[in-house]
């Protein structure tokens, strides 16, 4: 446990959104967008079944994740 007083503290008082992920749908304010190129076929693993509670936690993360605008549907 860190002392209060201490340096990262200090630190992380200062700038407090550092610590908190912000995540929006809203266009950069500069215009720029980023994308990654791809040529060529789809490369895919085979798939293994998932533990069914596993599954259903892995599916709970992933709608958090495209309700947070992280992810999306393709």
């Amino acid at each position: 446990m860190l002392a209060s007083g201490d340096g990262f503290h200090m630190l992380l008082a200062e700038f407090p959104s550092t610590t908190i992920p912000i995540f929006s749908a809203a266009v950069a304010k500069q215009g720029v967008e980023y994308y990654i190129p791809t040529t060529g076929p789809p490369v895919f693993a085979c798939s293994c079944c998932l533990d069914p509670a596993e599954l259903q936690i892995a599916r709970q993360e992933f709608t958090n994740m495209e309700r947070l605008g992280i992810v999306r549907r393709s």
